[in-house]
């Protein structure tokens, strides 16, 4: 199969670098990028290094959950960089990751990179924003598999290397297993191989399935289980607010509906152009499981085993591959490489923009109650705002989580108490505050919960902070801002013996 539109390294280099560039830009000007569970992740750092070094640590690291991918991204940021960048830096890292996957793709699939950088767009998903970090680590790792899977006749080495990569697959994040078996499954459909292929490369990942297996089963005898609900019909999920949204929808009034429209328009016009040849110009190997993720983003539930998002997570995955399996416009190189160049640093630019006022405005005062908050308290984080005029989704929702990050703070909530996470409290026990308080204020019981809590820190439109210092046992610390930290002005209570824990509490 040749390049629809030949790109030499000179061009590919330079398209590249802007891709680089383009993914960097939103991170540098902030410490706090609005990805709503990335504390969290950076919180599951500090837990594995605390369980390293005290055995007696209530935590414990879990090798076998397959959920790891975060850390691999994480772990050497943490230890390299000054943790108030670490936020930033993360984000950075991961938007190279994907810049990578996607150019590395396009050239080994003979693709015009004008398509990898129409596909780096993709990065700045809902995917992004609510922070699946383990989710985006493992693109790279699903992104060498659909190579892996081309190779004409299994060897030996071959198979080891199907046995590896399932294995990263899984131990990155359970749903790229699930994904990269079912493209394997279309790969034998698509070329049929023959039986001792299959059976062969089969063989290969077996292992790795009874391991899938078996972890499953652990986990749902932990109670890891929560309601499969469908929260959008699939009219809603086809129409163009529904289709933009799944495919970035990361921003409130912003560019994306019209970046996504010429996207589409870019697909349609090398459609037509190439429809005399289209089994000659469409990537077999990359389309079909760029369909299927779009097809898995159109049936799949919305919540489904205590997973948000379970549908449309896999939108901006799928459309980056059709986006590169499918033929490029006829039209003159320069103005392919305008094209998709605009719409990548017109989407860079203007979430440079968002993130920028968003750490200015939506978070006035929170670094200040930060600097104010004593190392290693006890802090409740209380979300009254909800929802942002800039980003969708909730960014505040676990933005408390930041001060366990930089200062050990113990929080309302971690990431230990879910069962699937790589490190989770030796003993699944209940808080003995209210549970799932950071998702719903009016759960709060402030006579029993403050208790337990050194500080509070609270996110309230400005004018409202004074009826909640008037009305609640508490004392300010800080009086500017959206964000402010209260001090507790209740007695510690008596310790108690909780009750076990269900996982189903809350949903991550």
């Amino acid at each position: 199969m040749s390049d629809p539109v030949p790109s030499p390294f000179r061009l590919r280099l330079p398209l590249l670098l802007l891709c680089v560039v383009g993914v960097a830009l939103p991170c540098l000007g902030v410490k706090f990028p609005p990805i709503t569970d990335l504390p969290q992740h950076l919180g599951q750092v500090r837990l594995l290094l605390e369980a390293l070094h005290d055995p007696n640590s209530p935590y414990r690291i879990q090798p076998l959950t397959p959920y790891w991918g975060a850390h691999v991204v994480l772990l050497p940021l943490w230890l390299a960089l000054p943790l108030e960048w670490v936020g930033s830096a993360a984000v950075l890292a991961l938007g190279m990751l994907w810049t990578a996957t996607v150019h590395v793709l396009a050239w080994r699939r003979g693709r015009s990179v004008d398509t990898a950088v129409l596909a780096t767009l993709f990065f700045f998903s809902q995917v992004l924003y609510w922070g699946f970090i383990p989710l985006l680590a493992g693109w790279p790792v699903y992104g060498a598999w659909l190579l892996i899977i081309q190779a004409p006749r299994i060897s030996p080495r071959r198979g080891l290397l199907l046995f590896v990569g399932a294995a990263l697959l899984y131990w990155f994040h359970a749903l790229w297993f699930a994904l990269g078996m079912l493209t394997l499954v279309l790969h034998w459909a698509r070329t049929r191989p023959g039986w001792r292929t299959v059976l062969l490369q089969g063989a290969a990942v077996v292992p790795v399935g009874v391991l899938a297996l078996v972890w499953f089963s652990q986990l749902s005898q932990r109670g890891f289980t929560s309601r499969t609900a469908y929260l959008r019909d699939l009219g809603n999920r086809l129409s163009p607010s529904g289709f933009t949204a799944a495919a970035l929808g990361g921003l409130r009034d912003s560019v994306e509906g019209p970046l996504v429209l010429l996207v589409v328009l870019w697909v349609a016009l090398g459609l037509w152009q190439h429809r005399g040849a289209l089994r000659r110009e469409v990537d077999g190997a990359l389309l079909p499981p760029g369909l299927l993720m779009v097809a898995l983003a159109l049936a799949l539930p919305d919540i489904a085993q205590n997973t948000i998002l379970m549908a449309e997570r896999w939108m901006p995955f799928g459309l980056a591959l059709v986006v590169l399996a499918l033929p490029t416009p006829r039209l003159p190189a320069r103005a392919l490489h305008a094209w998709s160049a605009a719409l990548l640093l017109l989407l860079s630019g203007f979430t440079s923009l968002v993130w920028r006022t968003y750490e200015e405005q939506d978070l006035s005062g929170f670094e200040a109650s930060l600097e104010a908050t004593p190392e290693g308290s006890r802090v409740m984080g209380l979300d009254y705002l909800v929802s942002s005029s800039l980003v969708r989704g909730r960014p505040y929702l676990q933005l408390f989580a930041w001060s366990h990050v930089l200062l050990g703070a113990r929080n309302n909530f971690s990431f230990a108490w879910f069962a699937p996470n790589p490190v989770v409290f030796r003993k699944r026990r209940a808080p003995p505050w209210s549970w799932g308080v950071e998702w719903d204020t009016r759960m709060l019981k402030p006579e029993r919960d403050f208790r337990h809590f050194d500080y509070l820190l609270v996110g309230l439109p400005e004018e409202m902070h004074a009826q909640f210092e008037a009305t609640m046992p508490v004392r300010a610390v800080t009086q500017q801002g959206r964000w402010r930290l209260y001090r507790t002005a209740l007695p510690p209570a008596e310790p108690t013996r909780p009750a076990a824990t269900p996982d189903t509490a809350a949903t991550p």
